[in-house]
C-alpha cells in the first residue's frame, strides 16, 4: 500500500507527540496463481521494483511497514537480501523494514485495506465454468489461471479503497519475473543455510559481506542505507539526501532510529517516548541513549552485535550464520 504522508503533528493522551497516521494512500495488488507462482522475499521485492519503476518521481527512501511472515520478516537473511539487492539496484538512499511486535499487526494499514477487497469478493467464484482441474490437461489448467487472474484484475481495478480505485495487475502462468529470479532466490537460499559448504558460497560472499556493511538489524527492524565514505564505490556522489544520513548518524552512534525502551519517569514506565519528542527534546534523547547504553552493559549477551557491520544477533544460530560472511 503505497501512503500519502501527512506533515501533521498529532498528541496523544499521554502527551507524546507522533507524526499524524496516514489514512489513505493508493492500494496496489499483484496477484499470483499458486500452483504457477509462489510468494517470497524476491517476488515481493520484484513488485516493488516495477511499482518504483512506474513512477514519474523515483523515490530515495523507502520505508515499509510489513507483518511478521516469512517473506517479509526483518530478521529473516532472505529478507535482507532480498531488499538490500533492491536498495542497491534501485540506487536508494534506504530502505527501512519494520514489522509490529507479535499481537499487534492488527496496527498495520493493509489489514483495512484487505477489508474493503475482500468484501469486492464476496459471493463471488472466478471461472465458475471449470470445478475440477484435477482432471484436466496442463494447457487447460493453465487457461484457467489466467482467466481467472484476469477477472480478479477486473473486480479490483474497479473497487475504491480511500478514494482510489484500487491498482491490480497479476503475474500470469508461464510470466518470468524480474529483475530478481527465482534461481537466485534458491541459490542465496542454500548460502545461508549452508554457507562455506554451500557452491555459490564464492559465488555470493563478497555481495553479502558489502550489503551487511550498509545494513543495521535489530529485532523487527531492518534499515539499509548508503554510507558516507568517500571510499564507497557504490556511495560516494551518489547519496541525494546527505543530510538525513548525516541527521542520523548524529542521532545515534549506529546511524539509525533508537530501539524503543520505557522510561520509569515518563509515562508510568508503560508508554515509549515518541520520535518526535526525542527529536525536540535533547534531554529526552539523552535519557533514552542512556538507558540503552545501560541495558547493553547489563544485560551485553542480549544485545551482541557483530564487531564488524550493525547486526544484532537474535540467537546463537544467527551468529553462527553471519560469521560466515563477516569477518
Amino acid at each position: 500500500m503505497e501512503i500519502d504522508l501527512k506533515n501533521e503533528i498529532i498528541t496523544d493522551k499521554h502527551g507524546r507527540k507522533f507524526f499524524a497516521q496516514p489514512t489513505n494512500g493508493q492500494l496496489h495488488i499483484v496477484n499470483r496463481g499458486f500452483h504457477y507462482h509462489g510468494t517470497t522475499a524476491f517476488t515481493h521485492a520484484n513488485d516493488i521494483f516495477n511499482l518504483i519503476n512506474t513512477m514519474k518521481q523515483r523515490p530515495s527512501i523507502l520505508a515499509l511497514t510489513c507483518d511478521n511472515g516469512p517473506d517479509y520478516c526483518p530478521n529473516s537473511y532472505l529478507v535482507f537480501i532480498a531488499f538490500a539487492m533492491l536498495w542497491k539496484k534501485c540506487n536508494l538512499d534506504q530502505i527501512l523494514i519494520a514489522s509490529y511486535a507479535p499481537r499487534s499487526s492488527k496496527n498495520n494499514r493493509i489489514e483495512l485495506a484487505w477489508g474493503t477487497a475482500n468484501q469486492a469478493l464476496a459471493q463471488t467464484i472466478l471461472c465458475p465454468e471449470s470445478k475440477n482441474l484435477d482432471n484436466e490437461s496442463e494447457p487447460v489448467r493453465k487457461d484457467v489461471f489466467k482467466k481467472a487472474l484476469n477477472e480478479l484484475n477486473v473486480i479490483w481495478n474497479k473497487t475504491s479503497y480511500s478514494s482510489k480505485l484500487i491498482q491490480s495487475r497479476s503475474i500470469l502462468p508461464g510470466e518470468t519475473e524480474s529483475p530478481f529470479t527465482d534461481k537466485e532466490y534458491e541459490e542465496f537460499k542454500d548460502v545461508f543455510e549452508n554457507g562455506p559448504k554451500s557452491d555459490y558460497y564464492t559465488k555470493y560472499k563478497s555481495e553479502i559481506k558489502f550489503l551487511f556493511r550498509h545494513t543495521y538489524r535489530r529485532g523487527y527492524f531492518l534499515h539499509i542505507k548508503k554510507c558516507l565514505d568517500i571510499n564507497c564505490l557504490h556511495c560516494r556522489n551518489t547519496v541525494k539526501h546527505q543530510e538525513l544520513l548525516e541527521e542520523l548518524d548524529s542521532y545515534d552512534e549506529n546511524g539509525t532510529l533508537l530501539r524503543p525502551v520505557f522510561l520509569t519517569q515518563l509515562y508510568d514506565g508503560k508508554h515509549y517516548p515518541s520520535f518526535v519528542d526525542m527529536v525536540e527534546s535533547k534531554t529526552l534523547h539523552q535519557k533514552v541513549r542512556e538507558k540503552i547504553s545501560k541495558e547493553i552493559k547489563e544485560n551485553p549477551s542480549d544485545f551482541e552485535k557483530c564487531h564488524w557491520c550493525s547486526w544484532y544477533f537474535q540467537t546463537k544460530n544467527d551468529k553462527k550464520k553471519h560469521r560466515f560472511f563477516c569477518p
